[in-house]
């Protein structure tokens, strides 16, 4: 299954590059090329190259990306990600379903980390975001 934010626009691109790189029981698509700040969502990897943290809160000097909020999810994955979900829901249901994502790796699920490159995307929060998702919209 593909999960796409529904706030995220990029182009096909980013979806080719999870499918092409298929193996992990998730894979997370990253922008591994922009400099990050305090609001992303920010990814540290381990030298196997799977997630090892996600979190807004990771310091931007040392993470190896934002995550871009698309992601394949592998079949047989399902349940345990579904237990991990309902595990960080039940713990704070403030919590982003990123947090899951850490409590699936924490809990021995792999989930790979996908560069999607050099590709222009928009996560949108306001008003000037929804103008560039449009004009980057209109270039997919």
């Amino acid at each position: 299954m593909l999960l796409a934010n529904g706030d995220t626009v990029h182009p096909g691109s980013v979806e080719e590059t999870l499918l092409e790189a298929r193996g992990p029981e998730l894979l997370i698509a990253v922008d591994d090329s922009k400099p990050l700040g305090e609001e992303e969502m920010k990814v540290h990897v381990t030298a196997e190259g799977s997630l090892d943290r996600i979190n807004k809160a990771l310091e931007p000097s040392t993470a190896h990306g934002e995550y871009i909020g698309v992601t394949l999810i592998e079949p047989a994955s399902a349940q345990a990600l579904a237990d991990a979900l309902e595990a960080t829901w039940r713990r704070d249901p403030s919590l982003y379903y990123e947090d899951g994502f850490q409590e699936f790796a924490n809990r021995g699920g792999r989930v790979g980390i996908a560069p999607i490159g050099s590709v222009e995307w928009v996560e949108v929060d306001d008003r000037r975001d929804l103008e560039r998702a449009r004009e980057v919209a209109c270039r997919c």
